[in-house]
Parts: structure tokens; sequence; C-alpha cells
């Protein structure tokens, strides 16, 4: 089943009107008819399942029969990387990510990333369109910044009570701390932690000052292991989503 990004303001009482945009994809590309049914959310936990009712050339009203509220996830990840030159594999990494359900996204231009263009509106559009691919209800935010440093200026909702780095260069790419929590029942008490964030070294590598800045202010950052394998940086971003998610 399809399904379309709506704001709360869209419904009243059981009524569903989709317009702009995605009621022209909804008429003309996936050519939906009246009686079809479909999924739309908000991206802020709200899904509903309608039925279309009735539809103009950009326009179409629809009955809600379905309604849920998808309370967030008491454990919320986020991926800090650095920029990627290629357009096709900065968007494949936010898809999969998105895909996966990433609670945020944040992109650092590193000292050592190749500067290249860079269009805000098109990325979020590959982050809308992974959501309703997916069928997720939780859009994730996404912030582009011009350092590693402002990533610990954005204002979110939760701190980031738990930063992991994945970096190649690291000795054995895994803390002895973290290690320790593995072998342990208490790696289940990681679920509980509320905001992770998993830093994903540059392309070009983290720069001496990038690294110092690192070690005098990310006292408590854990090493993660994403393998002996040198990753590229929309892998490594994928792998290491999974490797703390499987931790919660």
């Amino acid at each position: 089943m399809n399904q379309f990004l709506i704001s709360a303001a869209d419904i009243t009482g059981t009524l569903l009107s989709l317009h702009g945009t995605e009621a022209h994809h909804a008429i003309h590309v996936l050519r939906l008819r009246k009686g079809d049914s479909f999924l739309a959310t908000d991206g802020k936990g709200m899904q509903v399942r309608a039925e279309i009712t009735d539809l103009q050339k950009d326009f179409l009203l629809a009955e809600v029969l379905e309604r849920t509220e998808d309370g967030r996830p008491s454990s919320k990840i986020s991926v800090a990387m650095g920029l990627l030159k290629k357009r096709d594999r900065l968007e494949f990494a936010l898809e999969k990510l998105t895909e996966l359900g990433v609670h945020q996204v944040i992109l650092f231009e590193g000292d050592h990333s190749e500067r290249s263009h860079i269009r805000a509106d098109r990325l979020e559009g590959i982050v809308q369109s992974a959501l309703k691919q997916s069928l997720g209800s939780w859009l994730p935010d996404l912030h582009i910044v011009d350092s590693l440093e402002e990533i610990f200026q954005i204002q979110g909702e939760d701190p980031m009570e738990a930063i992991y780095l994945a970096d190649e260069t690291m000795e054995d790419g895994v803390s002895t701390e973290l290690s320790h929590l593995e072998g342990t029942s208490s790696v289940k008490d990681l679920g509980r932690i509320p905001h992770r964030l998993l830093i994903i070294g540059p392309e070009g590598g983290f720069s001496k000052r990038e690294r110092a800045w690192m070690d005098a202010n990310l006292l408590d950052c854990k090493a993660i292991s994403l393998g002996k394998r040198r990753l590229r940086a929309e892998t490594a971003a994928i792998a290491g989503l999974l490797s703390l998610q499987l931790r919660a």
C-alpha cells in the first residue's frame, strides 16, 4: 500500500484531504481512483489508513478508516557523518538510514572533506521519500553543519547521552568499556539510553585538529567496531546504525 506525507491539519474529523505534489503523485503517477485505499503519516508518529471518496485534477478527499499513534522510541539513535562529494552515495546513505529508523542525521563538513554543492531541499526530499516507501511514521531530522564541533551545538529535545565513534584508525575498534558491556547482561541497559550519537569518520579521515578537539571534549566517547574491512562512509553509517540497534 502506498503512503503519503501530510500534516495534522489535513485531517478534519474523519475526512482527509490530499493536495499539492502528494495529490498529483497519487492521481497522475500512481493513478489511484475512488475507492482505493492508502496510508498517510504526518511524520510525527501519526499514521492513518484512508479510502478515496472524491478526487479532482490535483486534489482528493478520503475517509479515514483507521488511525494509529506511534510513540517515539525510548531509545533514539542519531548518525553524524562527513559530507560526501558524490551525490548518489550521500543520497543512498540518507535513504537507507531513514528506512532503518534513524532518529536524526547530521551531515558535517570535516577538515578533510572535499567541498561539494549540497542542495538541502533535495536531501530533505530523499528523506521524505524513504519514509513513505518504508511505511515509517517518524520523519528523521536532517541537519547540515560546517564543522565537527557544530554537531554538538544542535539543540534537540533530548541530550546525547552516549557517543560512539567509528573510525578505522582506532586500535582494535572497540573500547574496553564497550567490551565489558558486551560481556554482561547490562548490555540491555543500552536500549534505555534516551539518545545515542554515532559519529562516522570522514572519507578523508579526521584531521589532527579534529582529533585533538575530540580528545579534549568527548571524554566519554566509546569506540565501536565495524569489522576489519575498510568501509565506505555510507556503508559505515548503515552498518553502525544497525550495530547500535542490535544492542538495544
